[in-house]
């Protein structure tokens, strides 16, 4: 089952948080070559200097990246900033590593409201987020 976007899972909130309406994507990759118990350092960078090609049209600028913990898994959550069409929005994302598959819980919002809106509401998604 996949959303119309490609993402395994997409998830709208109903009543939009203020004037956002808060949005997650989660998907899933399988990397056949990781061996079993491959940390999230090693393929941590690989990602994330991904991102400025991956979204190049976007003018993606990387803000920050910290360990965390999400669904008992390793991972790495990731913050950027970006434009499209003449608006500037914000990106948060977690990569989490579990055995050999990446999953990624990922959104976006307008860059003004992400902080105080948008993130509160994604970070409560990726607490009570469960992977088997």
């Amino acid at each position: 089952m996949s959303s119309d976007d490609g993402s395994l899972l997409q998830m709208v909130r109903r009543e939009p948080v203020g004037e956002v309406r808060v949005t997650v994507n989660l998907d899933y990759g399988v990397d056949e070559k990781l061996p079993e118990g491959t940390r999230l350092s090693t393929i941590e960078q690989e990602f994330i200097s991904r991102l400025p090609a991956t979204l190049a049209e976007r003018k993606f600028k990387l803000l920050d990246s910290k360990h965390v913990t999400v669904a008992g898994y390793p991972a790495l959550a990731i913050r950027g900033d970006l434009e499209a069409d003449g608006r500037a929005f914000r990106m948060k994302q977690y990569l989490i590593l579990q055995d050999t598959r990446f999953w990624t819980l990922s959104t976006i919002g307008p860059r003004d409201a992400f902080d105080q809106k948008v993130e509160p509401e994604f970070d409560a998604i990726a607490a009570t987020l469960k992977l088997q």
